[in-house]
């Protein structure tokens, strides 16, 4: 599963982010349409990761890419930050 948003966020508020691929919450109920899958058929999410990159228009943007990664099941293994 592959999402795309566009926010300004500060670097200490990925914790939402992660929150939310960690969910295996699905409203109506089916695992296979929530962000987390987990399945009794074998079938779910065996990693995740989200990437942030600052905006191009401001040549005076600070602001660094940040590449977080689950290796494993976001919903029990830790975000770590990768470089890039």
């Amino acid at each position: 599963m592959c999402s795309i948003v566009i926010l300004k966020k500060s670097e200490n508020e990925w914790v939402d982010w992660e929150r939310l691929l960690r969910s295996t919450y699905s409203e109506d109920g089916n695992p296979l349409s929530a962000m987390c899958i987990k399945t009794g058929m074998g079938f779910q999410t065996i990693s995740s990761s989200f990437i942030a990159l600052p905006s191009f228009k401001s040549k005076l943007n600070k602001n660094k890419p940040i590449f977080r990664y689950a290796n494993g099941s976001p919903d029990s293994t830790s975000y770590d930050d990768l470089k890039i």
